[in-house]
């Protein structure tokens, strides 16, 4: 069957990480249809992959969800739990459904399922209730339609051009278009639900002679029709005169009003000179995806966007000159953006994002109860700033060591930053305390979550534990544990940040025995500067691991229902605990009013 015609007929659309094999382009087929229907939840079955049963940590999990969130989903329902008991014929760790192939087994019996794994799904539900909120506006939409849908759904849109301009797109089958939202008012098609500026039609498509009816109607309302690559063909009907009127229709919309043709990739070019502009443009050397959400109700735009590659640089443009916030989805704290510059109607944002990073940003008029807002804003900051708090009425930037950068504002008044703080240093001489999780003397005992011991040693450098004696088959929770002298006194302008190297799973922090809110595992770094004391500073990072490198230690032992694994080739380990270097960055609080 045609999927797109048949998603605006269920409740709450269901998609799956493993089917659409983790691509943006795939959710976007369900997120076309769903659109223009008014649909409020779009859901996905996450997590499935094969030939990693036990071995799928969180920072993997989450990449899955960014690029669901970046195509359109908004719930997932997380593959899989199984029953964790005794269970007949079967060895610990239980039940593992799929004999070991598939991940992951999501329980008490994985080290970080009180380690690190709830600050994950917390900051995935509130990912998810961003993306409820409002409508979902869509920049174009692209015409799809096949007999029978792909059921791996690949790649339709293979271009870069749109997205690297910013432009959000999704899919809709000329089923779709009998949809009684599907009309087009002041140049946009659906203008209460996604209200797309444009529809794309590929050469590679095959249209129907009532998909063809459809886009010259549209395009006689005055929606731009881009015709990308080629002509399309004939989509193949039982009566087989139908393909002479179509092969004309398609003839006659070619030299409509309102329809262009283009080379392949020259999509986004032919928006611009149109004078059309995506609703969040990006502008960076890397892959990001954006979204854009409006709550009419409430009076609140929300932007969503997501790094899907290396760490970058950039800007967001977007046309809005509304109170700009923060919404941290790891903490779950709001706080107004001060370093952005507005250029006529539009808001230009400069941004860095880390692998996997994302960033929610709203839009509004309204103050939120408890934040207040300074006067000013800052429109250019050096990267000596390492990051900013409000206080009242000023900005107060936390400067790294080191003169000479300057910094611009919105009362245009520029300041040249000396930074007083001392040196970034690195974090040496860790003692790592590890609790190894094993299986109980009797197998049988699935009901048992893991035999612990601890075994203590010291680190000079921070490897994978597949490095170190005696943790090479190991997994359960690392911690790690070192200490330094702050000099600074309390009460002066001096603070610190403390940086760790990417998650491998999870990572949560103890500054002399006080916890810390949830730190980014894409990006973690947290002010530290309220948890120090004169003299000597503790620092513990508790670092869990999957369960893979022990459970393929005792491979040969296992038995699930009376069979052996699946896996006709054990995998290799994979590297657990903290990997790379931890640093220390003192910055002075400079405040500006």
């Amino acid at each position: 069957m045609d999927m797109l015609a048949s998603v605006p007929f269920v409740d709450a659309p269901e998609s799956e990480s493993l089917q659409a094999r983790n691509k943006v382009d795939s959710y976007r087929n369900f997120a076309g249809p769903a659109y223009l229907t008014g649909k409020k939840i779009i859901s996905n079955e996450l997590g499935a992959v094969f030939a990693r049963g036990f071995n799928l940590a969180i920072p993997e999990l989450l990449q899955m969800a960014n690029r669901g969130f970046s195509g359109g989903l908004n719930q997932f329902v997380i593959h899989g739990q199984s029953y964790t008991g005794n269970y007949p014929a079967t060895t610990w760790p239980g039940n593992a459904p799929f004999r070991y192939v598939v991940s992951d087994l999501w329980n008490s019996k994985r080290p970080d399922w009180d380690n690190g794994l709830s600050h994950a799904l917390d900051y995935m539900a509130r990912l998810q209730y961003i993306q409820r909120q409002g409508i979902p506006r869509t920049d174009v939409v692209i015409y799809n339609k096949h007999s029978a849908t792909d059921g791996y759904l690949p790649i339709v849109y293979a271009a870069d051009d749109l997205t690297k301009g910013g432009w959000s797109y999704n899919y809709l089958s000329p089923d779709n278009f009998n949809q009684p939202e599907a009309f087009v008012d002041n140049g946009l098609l659906a203008p209460n639900g996604p209200a797309y500026k444009a529809m794309v039609l590929l050469a590679t498509q095959n249209v129907t002679l009532q998909g063809v009816e459809k886009l010259q109607h549209f395009a006689q309302q005055g929606l731009p029709i881009i015709i990308a690559g080629g002509i399309p063909g004939y989509y193949p009907t039982s009566n087989s005169s139908a393909k002479a009127v179509v092969e004309s229709r398609i003839s006659k919309l070619l030299l409509s009003k309102n329809v262009y043709q283009v080379p392949e990739g020259g999509v986004a070019d032919k928006l611009i000179s149109l004078g059309l502009r995506p609703n969040v443009g990006t502008k960076t050397n890397e892959t990001w995806h954006a979204t854009w959400r409006e709550d009419l109700d409430n009076g609140i735009d929300y932007l969503y966007v997501f790094c899907d590659g290396p760490s970058s640089s950039g800007e967001l443009t977007v046309k809005s000159t509304k109170t700009i916030y923060d919404f941290d989805t790891w903490t779950g704290m709001r706080s107004p953006l001060l370093n952005y510059r507005v250029d006529g109607d539009y808001s230009v944002i400069p941004i860095s994002l880390t692998a996997n990073q994302t960033l929610v940003l709203a839009f509004t008029n309204k103050q939120f109860e408890g934040i207040d807002l300074p006067g000013i804003h800052a429109t250019e900051l050096p990267r000596s700033v390492l990051g900013y708090v409000n206080n009242g009425s000023s900005i107060c930037l936390q400067v790294i060591a080191g003169s000479g950068s300057w910094a611009k504002f919105s009362s245009g008044k520029e300041i040249i930053l000396n930074s007083t703080a001392p040196e970034a240093f690195e974090l040496q001489n860790w003692d790592l305390v590890a609790e190894h999780w094993a299986a109980p003397e009797d197998m049988q005992q699935a009901h048992v979550v893991a035999l612990k011991r601890n075994t203590t040693q010291s680190v000079d450098k921070l490897v994978s534990w597949t490095e170190i004696e005696g943790l090479q088959n190991m997994s359960g929770v690392g911690y790690y544990v070192t200490s330094f002298t702050w000099s600074k006194p309390l009460q002066s302008s001096i603070g610190a940040y403390i940086k760790f190297p990417a998650a491998l799973n999870a990572i949560i922090l103890h500054v002399n025995g006080q916890r810390t809110p949830p730190l980014d595992y894409t990006n973690p770094i947290a002010d530290i500067s309220t948890y120090l004391v004169e003299g000597r500073n503790e620092i513990t990072a508790s670092v869990p691991s999957t369960m893979w490198n022990y459970i393929r230690s005792i491979w040969n032992n296992l038995e699930n229902g009376g069979l052996q694994p699946l896996l006709p080739v054990l995998l290799p380990r994979t590297a657990n605990g903290l990997v790379g270097t931890v640093q220390v960055i003192p910055f002075e609080k400079i405040c500006i009013s």
